[in-house]
């Protein structure tokens, strides 16, 4: 283990549930199975149960298990699996369940091991591990889960950003249901000790065309005359179309194409993130002049491309929001940003794709490009992620 981790493992160990903050690529998997065997070989619990999201992070959940627990049956409840019945008939010994994080089979797991096995022993003796636990704080599963969680004397949260920005509610069911952060090795932290790669941020500067600026101001109109009917609105679905407008700036393909002209390496080990397929299909024929070596990966239909770029057959990925969470690919050293969020969830999950230390290449530096708008009044989500991100690619290792 790394220091962090032990530090970290320690930590839950004493206070039982809570979350774990740990900057992507820093071993956050592996700290909860370090969790999950040693409470496993002192006999504190005879089952543990995983929910994640996806079922590439699942997948990657399954084999990292096997590897780490050889004598304990590991059963999946995932896609097309189905093997919650066999780990109810193993309950006698220990074993390991991965569930896909859907609020209704979560509560019929729990219920139907509380009937089977006893509501106490069950609560007492059972490892709730969460990952990506911000998704937990999501208004259907609020609903679903309320007082269901919270009752486990062990649940361990994962999470590289688990406040949801601009959701404190939701933010304040995960801690009520599964504990308060106990434990925090932030992206700085992992760049100083070597852990990350350092990184370049290049932001490059575009206009909205004179189209898209009567777009915005149209959308403005609407939302405010709907608000004077007397509609409940909230400003941040306000936000959420006027940012998708500069999401799908006609203006940054070109500002990548001159940049590609001077910079072609960028299209190595890389990842492009789009807002919509239909942006990406203009992406695509703007890359076709570099290479022909990318593919799309819009989801779980198109996870042949995502193996296949692991794997170094595809040098360049274009892809929505699917990848940014879970999926380890050491060797991702460049990040396009077509589409960055207001909040810094998504933007950290994105750039932590690049940030990971490649065996293959110990000297790897990463190299994150960024859009940042210049006209309009509402520029200052992207100046401050601009300030945010040069801040963080000034960070250092400690070569001591």
């Amino acid at each position: 283990m790394w220091g962090h981790q032990a530090e970290a493992v320690s930590c839950f160990l004493e206070k039982q549930n809570g979350i774990l903050e740990m900057a992507t690529g820093t071993g956050k998997t592996w700290t909860a199975l370090y969790i999950m065997k040693q409470l496993l070989e002192e006999g504190k619990i005879d089952q543990v149960i995983v929910t994640a999201y996806g079922n590439d992070l699942l997948t990657q959940w399954y084999r990292s298990l096997l590897e780490c627990f050889a004598d304990i049956g590991v059963y999946r409840w995932y896609e097309d699996f189905n093997e919650f019945a066999r780990f109810q008939l193993r309950l006698a010994s220990k074993g390991i369940l991965l569930v896909t994080r859907d609020g209704p089979r979560l509560c019929r797991c729990l219920e139907n091991l509380e009937r089977r096995v006893g509501e106490q022993r069950i609560r007492e003796r059972t490892l709730l591990v969460f990952d990506e636990i911000h998704g937990m704080g999501s208004e259907q599963l609020r609903v679903q889960l309320k007082e269901k969680i919270r009752p486990y004397t062990y649940r361990l949260g994962l999470s590289a950003t688990p406040v949801r920005e601009y959701d404190p509610e939701g933010t304040a069911f995960i801690e009520e249901e599964v504990g308060p952060v106990i434990y925090r090795f932030m992206l700085e932290d992992a760049i100083r000790t070597g852990i990350l790669c350092e990184f370049s941020y290049v932001p490059l500067l575009y206009e909205l065309t004179d189209e898209e600026k009567k777009k915005k101001q149209q959308l403005i109109a609407v939302f405010e005359a709907r608000r004077k009917r007397g509609e409940l609105l909230s400003e941040e679905e306000l936000y959420r179309h006027l940012s998708r407008v500069n999401k799908t700036a006609v203006n940054k393909i070109g500002l990548l194409r001159d940049y590609l002209r001077r910079h072609p390496e960028i299209l190595e080990r890389c990842i492009i993130f789009v807002e919509t397929k239909e942006y990406g299909l203009e992406v695509q024929k703007m890359l076709l002049e570099y290479t022909y070596h990318f593919h799309t990966y819009y989801g779980e239909d198109d996870n042949v491309n995502l193996r296949r770029f692991a794997e170094g057959q595809l040098e360049c990925l274009i892809t929505c929001r699917k990848i940014s969470e879970g999926v380890d690919i050491r060797s991702v050293r460049n990040i396009v940003l077509f589409s960055s969020d207001r909040g810094k969830l998504t933007t950290t999950q994105r750039i932590g794709r690049s940030l990971r230390r490649d065996p293959k290449e110990p000297d790897k530096r990463a190299c994150v490009v960024d859009f940042i708008c210049e006209s309009g009044s509402d520029t200052a989500a992207d100046q401050n992620r601009r300030q945010w991100l040069e801040t963080l690619s000034q960070v250092r290792r400690d070569r001591l």
